[in-house]
């Protein structure tokens, strides 16, 4: 009987026994699922199953197409000219890794940076959902990507252009309208005395900015020929509009005609009424600002003290025009030089040199209501240095 009992308390203990060791393990099979299942529910996991899909599509090609990409802050590049670059810029990194980003931390949405070869390339943020308690104590929750988008280490780029306002300008071959306008105008102040009898052209001045890539400028004149422009490291254009050509004949002999006739009228050498006035009126606009400094000039005592001189045999030596600019129909400069050989009365010689920018107008300022317009001096510019 005694064994009996033996028996029956080694089979219960048994039982027991047996009872303990499968909850036991029941219990630690279900502690390694849910410590699996929490290590597997963190933010780090869903960012390591994201980054094998982060490279699949830089390989096939379809990152930029399933990332924010910024918008074109600027209307003359392509909508993908971000991708471009940013595909570029990726191309030529050999290592990734991911690290939470300590700027963007949230325990609901969670920020990490990609790197590439050390450098941040994207920012992933990711969302939470199904959030649960396992094993009593621990809050698990499922992850997905919410925004991913590019770090972009681009540097804008703006260009101010200055051109005539009779020409056009394209970027990327777009052309520039005057929503690039910047409002300000800059007029040659060499025109000032011209302008007043003919229309000179002006600059304006047009702003391009937040450029991605560097630009193709292109600037046309006003018969549509491509204009050769300067650009410096600023971003600045400028096309001055003028160009020198070869002065036709005509307008030789006119400029050179009525240069050495001021020159004649300021030596006392043009003869004719009122010391030449009569004469140098021809070439002068009515009531301009030389009209009325050669009629001053004319009645002064000044021209009296010009010393009584003849002209040589070829009263003019060294004789250069150049640098000629036509304004169009109405209207052209050029530089002239040229020395005039006198002989003083002492038998002394004197030479006196002409070295100015001429400005010539084609006007009309009859008053007696007749069209008659006529080539005349507008403005006369000394070179730098230049005595006269």
């Amino acid at each position: 009987m005694k064994r009996k009992k033996i028996s029956v308390y080694w089979t219960g203990l048994g039982i027991y026994t047996l009872i303990l060791l499968i909850l036991s393990w029941r219990f630690l099979d279900y502690t390694d699922k849910a410590l699996i299942q929490y290590e597997a529910s963190q933010p780090e996991a869903a960012m390591e199953s994201y980054m094998a899909e982060f490279k699949n599509m830089l390989a096939d090609g379809t990152l930029c197409e399933k990332i924010e990409m910024p918008e074109i802050p600027n209307t003359f590049e392509p909508e993908d000219a971000y991708n471009n670059q940013y595909e570029a810029r990726l191309a030529d990194i050999g290592n990734y890794s991911f690290d939470r980003d300590a700027d963007g931390y949230s325990a609901q949405e969670p920020v990490y940076c990609i790197y590439g070869d050390g450098a941040p390339v994207a920012k992933v943020t990711l969302s939470a959902s199904n959030e649960r308690t396992i094993f009593g104590i621990l809050t698990i929750m499922d992850w997905g990507v919410k925004t991913v988008t590019p770090v972009l280490d681009t540097e804008l780029k703006s260009y101010t252009l200055q051109i005539p306002d009779t020409y056009k300008a394209t970027v990327n071959g777009i052309e520039l309208n005057d929503d690039d306008l910047t409002g300000t105008i800059i007029e040659d102040p060499e025109f000032a005395n011209v302008s007043l009898y003919v229309k000179m052209p002006y600059q304006v001045e047009y702003e391009v900015s937040d450029l991605i890539n560097e630009p193709e400028i292109k600037v046309f004149d006003a018969d549509g020929r491509e204009a050769a422009f300067s650009l410096d490291e600023d971003g600045n254009v400028y096309v001055s509009g003028t160009q020198i050509t070869q002065i036709p004949e005509d307008r030789y002999n006119d400029a050179l005609k009525m240069a050495q006739a001021w020159d004649n009228f300021l030596t006392r050498d043009l003869g004719g009424e009122n010391n030449g006035m009569s004469v140098i009126q021809q070439y002068l606009i009515r009531d301009s600002y030389y009209w009325n400094i050669a009629g001053d000039y004319a009645r002064s005592v000044d021209i009296t003290y010009i010393s009584e001189h003849t002209l040589s045999g070829q009263p003019y030596s060294d004789i250069e025009i150049s640098d000629y600019i036509s304004y169009g129909e109405n209207c052209y400069s050029c530089h002239i030089y040229f020395e005039k050989n006198m002989i003083l009365t002492s038998g002394a010689r004197r030479v006196n040199t002409i070295d100015s920018t001429f400005y010539f107008v084609r006007y009309d300022d009859s008053d007696d209501g007749v069209d008659n317009p006529h080539w005349a001096i507008a403005d006369m510019i000394a070179a730098t240095g230049s005595d006269d």
